[in-house]
């Protein structure tokens, strides 16, 4: 009975009649059969071409992507070439292409041919047909083949409106006159000849967006708080796109309904624990390829600034910085493979938690200076004396000193000098930098492992960045990464620790309007995997710092008992009885 444009005009009459405006009532017209005639064979055919190419074997699920204004401008942007100024249903319509490409690459191990379709609303192409009833849409087609290297936005933004725009009023004129059943039957034809083809994908947009859902459904309340579509979760599987307004001027919120393993999952998990004395706990969980810390600081700051309406404070986030970092899928997993799989050994694996207040990381400074002209910071002695004790409970339980290496995650947001980054900078700004000892006579003393610590972190500098960022950045990033993996690898020979710093990251200035949190925390880990990582953490005064150290079990029961650990650290106390309550130099 109805398309998206004329449900539309329903809802306005509708609406009208709720509120007694006699005068935007309107008498529906249903002409659009005089306009196409076609018969009930044709209107059989045309539907299995579109609709029989979308249903497959499965289990299919929805999710809700929402892309507000300051996104589709980042979109456009992008995209603005070759085809200039792109719509926000174009850029948004490529970008979703271009990723169900990539997940269809992902599961199935190669590239696909793919065929999109959108459906076009043919008023705005036949004159006096605004108000009509009924079903006006015809099928716009793009195509991709498989190509190396994989498509570019601005590519896929520019087929997307070379297939809208051959459906255009000459276009439309054609399939009215006398030769249009043969011009629809040959444009179907072409159609399921395309998306029938084993190994061939095809996904399907709709568009809702213009049609004035927020504006038309007055019944008297005001203006709809959210217009949506349904989600779907079953079978058949239809591999559809539906595109409408958001509620804020310039959005756009894309109803994706596809196949369960092409649907990805939440990239962010959170859950607020209200307790009996009226304490709030709230748990975290966002997915690295996302975010690092300093974004994650970045997302609860902006969160918890819209919570207490402070609207100034809100960020519209940017996620460039593959931009400035090249990479593809291949690299990425790669550098995964070297920062990670160094880290996992067979065993039991538990977290602990060592806790140095202001006065011990002071004492500790004091112990490593003299050998530097700078004074240490308090990450790189908390990782020098963690690494010392790391080595010793080694060489208890081998019987002999092993080599050791560290690496440690750098912030590289602070090392580009060249055009400093925006607030709003999102994504993984990180490398490693690396730190080894090789087996001597004498044991490493805190100063020397200081050193080591400062001299690797100190080579990722502005001008490796640079160069990260240059022509020979591919191969100066796959050297380095080449360069950790073949350290890291030689199990049972080396021992390996990763330590990462959430110190200075601003977790402790987060405030939802209940004042600042009493304890920011990691997790604890207990498993079958043995991951050798410890995370710095500021403390509350943010002068300390709590380490969380996850090793294997028998390691880590030597490590509790290492008397020049527990000489500077608290071995697991009370958050409420850290560094704020009994540290004296507070």
């Amino acid at each position: 009975m109805l398309d998206g444009a004329a449900l539309s005009t329903f809802l306005n009459g509708w609406a009208a009649t709720a509120r007694g405006c006699k005068e935007s009532i309107f008498h529906p017209s249903f002409i659009a059969s005089s306009l196409f005639p076609a018969n009930d064979a044709w209107l059989k055919d045309s539907s299995l071409v579109m609709w029989g190419s979308l249903l497959r074997k499965g289990k299919c699920i929805t999710r809700r992507f929402v892309f507000d204004a300051s996104a589709i401008s980042t979109l456009k942007d992008l995209a603005a070439s070759p085809a200039k100024c792109p719509t926000r249903v174009e850029a948004v319509s490529a970008l979703l292409w271009k990723c169900t490409m990539a997940a269809s690459e992902q599961l199935h191990g190669c590239q696909r041919p793919s065929v999109l379709t959108h459906l076009v609303n043919l008023r705005r192409r036949i004159a006096s047909a605004d108000n009509s009833l009924g079903n006006l849409l015809w099928i716009a087609t793009a195509q991709h083949m498989i190509t190396k290297p994989r498509p570019e936005l601005k590519d896929l933004v520019g087929k997307v409106r070379e297939g809208i725009v051959k459906i255009d009023d000459k276009f439309v004129e054609t399939m009215r006159g006398d030769e249009g059943d043969s011009v629809m039957s040959k444009s179907l034809n072409e159609l399921g000849g395309l998306v029938s083809k084993d190994g061939v994908d095809h996904i399907g947009f709709s568009s809702w967006c213009n049609f004035g859902y927020y504006n038309v459904a007055d019944f008297g309340w005001g203006g709809p708080v959210w217009v949506s579509s349904i989600g779907l979760a079953g079978s058949p599987v239809m591999n559809l796109v539906i595109l409408a307004d958001t509620r804020m001027e310039g959005g756009i919120e894309a109803w994706l309904i596809v196949n369960e393993p092409s649907g990805g999952t939440y990239v962010t998990s959170i859950q607020a624990n209200v307790f009996e004395c009226g304490g709030i706990a709230i748990g975290l969980c966002i997915s690295h390829k996302m975010l690092d810390g300093t974004g994650i600081s970045i997302f609860l700051n902006a969160w918890a600034a819209s919570a207490r309406g402070c609207k100034e404070a809100i960020i519209h986030p940017s996620f460039t910085a593959s931009s400035l970092f090249p990479a593809n899928d291949l690299w990425l997993r790669d550098s995964s493979i070297a920062t990670w799989v160094p880290l996992f050994r067979e065993g039991k694996c538990k977290t602990k938690r060592f806790v140095f207040n202001a006065s011990a990381i002071s004492l500790l400074k004091d112990r490593a200076a003299s050998s530097f002209s700078r004074s240490p910071t308090r990450v790189e002695v908390v990782s020098a004396l963690l690494w010392k004790c790391i080595m010793a409970a080694s060489e208890e339980l081998h019987g002999f000193q092993r080599p050791s290496i560290v690496s440690h995650y750098v912030n590289l947001r602070r090392r580009i000098t060249s055009s400093p980054l925006p607030d709003n900078f999102l994504g993984n700004l990180l490398w490693i930098a690396t730190a080894k000892h090789m087996t001597e006579h004498s044991r490493p003393e805190l100063k020397d492992l200081v050193g080591k610590v400062r001299k690797g972190i100190a080579e990722i500098d502005d001008q490796f960045v640079e160069r990260m960022k240059g022509d020979e950045g591919k191969s100066l990033l796959s050297k380095s990464l080449d360069e950790i993996g073949g350290l890291g690898s030689k199990e049972g020979e080396v021992d390996y620790v990763s330590f990462t710093s959430w110190c200075n990251l601003g977790f402790y200035d987060v405030d939802f309007g209940w004042g600042n949190p009493v304890w920011v925390s990691s997790i604890g880990l207990d498993g079958p995997a043995v991951m050798n990582f410890v995370i710095l953490a500021d403390t509350r005064s943010k002068l300390g710092i709590e380490a969380w150290v996850t090793m294997d079990e028998k390691h880590m029961a030597v490590m509790e008992g290492n008397s020049e650990l527990l000489k500077f650290a608290s071995f697991d106390p009370s958050p409420l009885a850290t560094d704020i309550f009994n540290d004296p130099t507070i």
